[in-house]
């Protein structure tokens, strides 16, 4: 089992990769984007809809780490490798989408995401690789996570004997 010691660290880097493809950075962006316009618009107060969102993405990022991390007490032996690239990239995307729209604000700032100009588009291309950075410490921590969790585990076992 040499080869699986970086299982997770593997697939977020493979993830970072193909997240850095130019068009993921772009249409990640928009859902967060829209829900900021739609809460911008129900508020009347472009600025608190944005900053919203802000909140919003980064609650929801932490929220789903605390999940899979919970879900994922140790590596499941039982799930294909094919079955848990597939989850994790799923899961990587979720964690992506989240991230490039908080940096997105983070660098625009809800004044200028509400009254844009040219920067905002630049801004889009400096938060994908920084969120892609994010996949791979995701990757590197579910590796470090299910380690902790095997030396926890194989603890027990010897205490219980």
């Amino acid at each position: 089992m040499k080869e699986d010691r970086f299982r997770y660290s593997k697939f977020g880097l493979v993830n970072a990769l193909l997240s850095l493809i130019p068009i993921f950075p772009t249409w990640t962006v928009f859902p967060g984007v829209l829900y900021g316009i739609a809460v911008g618009e129900i508020i009347d107060n472009c600025e608190f809809g944005y900053s919203f969102t802000l909140w919003t993405c980064m609650g929801l990022a932490v929220f789903l780490l605390f999940r899979y991390f919970k879900r994922y007490e140790h590596d499941n032996r039982n799930t294909t490798v094919r079955r848990l690239k597939k989850n994790f990239r799923l899961f990587s995307l979720m964690i992506y989408t989240l991230l490039n729209t908080a940096i997105l604000i983070v660098f625009v700032g809800p004044n200028l995401a509400c009254y844009g100009d040219g920067q905002t588009l630049l801004a889009v291309i400096y938060s994908g690789p920084l969120a892609s950075i994010g996949l791979i410490l995701l990757g590197v921590a579910v590796d470090v996570k299910i380690k902790i969790s095997a030396a926890n585990s194989s603890q027990n076992h010897e205490d219980g004997s």
